[in-house]
């Protein structure tokens, strides 16, 4: 029963993230944020949807889970010339539980 609960939730976070998750979005807004500019209001809703992406063991927050999870998300966007800044954001905001911002 645990497991099938568990599976449930697991597709229904994957199903909103996908129908309404952009990574590009988020991509560009923590870029900005990463090199201290401001995307402004228009940016709160795609590095929220970085930030809602979480990975759990034992029931326990991961923050290695959850660092793979968001690096997988942002790789969905396949902009060119961002391969850097991908990974510079999940250096530093891809294992915190919260946002910064």
């Amino acid at each position: 029963m645990k497991k099938q609960m568990i599976v449930i939730v697991l597709l229904l976070g994957v199903t909103s993230v996908a129908e309404a998750a952009d990574p590009c979005a988020s991509l560009l807004c923590l870029s900005g944020k990463l090199t201290g500019q401001g995307g402004g209001s228009s940016c709160n809703q795609p590095i929220a949807d970085y930030f809602s992406l979480m990975g759990f063991k034992n029931g326990g927050f991961s923050d290695g889970r959850t660092q793979g999870i968001r690096a997988s998300y942002l790789n969905a966007c396949n902009a060119p010339g961002t391969e850097q800044y991908k990974t510079l954001i999940n250096n530093q905001y891809g294992r915190l539980r919260n946002s910064p911002f």
